[in-house]
């Protein structure tokens, strides 16, 4: 990571995905001759702003005779942004009740029938 201000951001193009709709921005940065690429969901993005200093991972791609830099916003928070929120608490008790009642039924000690029951028997007594 570096601490870098944005001399220029540039819409460039945009695009269809199999993540939705991206937009192609050029990066120019103080003191740096080279051009940095960076795709945005949004546009306008609001990542790169004129004259601000901001955190970013730059990264070099070698492709072929072609040599791509990459610019990317720095990351901030925990592990893959995930939240202890209730609502993702309570999935996972879910994710795990069913997980323990699909192994009891691959291993025989119950049969499909009676899936749900054990489902909310783990559900609601042990997690």
């Amino acid at each position: 990571m570096a601490k870098v201000k944005v001399a220029s951001a540039t819409f460039k193009k945009e695009g269809e995905g199999k993540f939705g709709k991206w937009y192609l921005y050029e990066v120019k940065l103080d003191g740096d001759d080279k051009t940095y690429q960076y795709m945005s969901k949004t546009n306008p993005q609001n990542k790169f702003v004129v004259g601000q200093e901001v955190e970013a991972e730059i990264e070099t791609k070698v492709n072929g005779q072609y040599t791509n830099y990459i610019i990317k916003p720095a990351q901030t928070g925990g592990f893959g942004g995930g939240a202890n929120n209730g609502a993702r608490m309570e999935l996972d008790r879910k994710i795990a009740a069913l997980n323990c009642a699909t192994l009891m039924v691959v291993h025989g000690k119950i049969g499909a029938e009676s899936l749900r029951g054990a489902y909310e028997k783990y559900l609601n007594e042990y997690l």
